[in-house]
């Protein structure tokens, strides 16, 4: 397996994590405590997912090797990663709200 294989199932078991949290466990147990981790989740698998993408152009040189920090990160996937792929631009307001979110609980 390699790099991307790895990461991608990384994404992917954050993403499930959220949907088994939201769907199966909350109607059981109804505690609201679990929208927070559900919301953790979610925004975990978003960033490893963009920094996957942004990985892997700049792997292939489509985009120019940018510093590791979440702003430049950030914007050069709300910049070129997201026409490029013709992703949904609401992604990106989505990562935003779920930082300020996670942000706030823990202030």
């Amino acid at each position: 397996m390699n790099e991307y294989e790895s990461r991608i199932k990384d994404v992917n078991k954050l993403f499930t994590t959220a949907d088994h949290l939201l769907y199966s466990t909350y109607p059981l147990i109804r505690d609201p405590k679990l929208f927070m981790l559900v919301a953790e989740n979610l925004y975990l698998s978003l960033i490893k997912a963009m920094d996957l993408i942004i990985k892997y152009d700049m792997d292939y040189k489509r985009i120019p090797i940018i510093r590791n920090d979440f702003d430049h990160k950030f914007e050069t996937f709300k910049e070129k990663v997201v026409r490029r792929y013709q992703f949904n631009p609401e992604i990106c307001k989505v990562i935003l709200e779920l930082q300020n979110l996670i942000k706030a609980k823990n202030n």
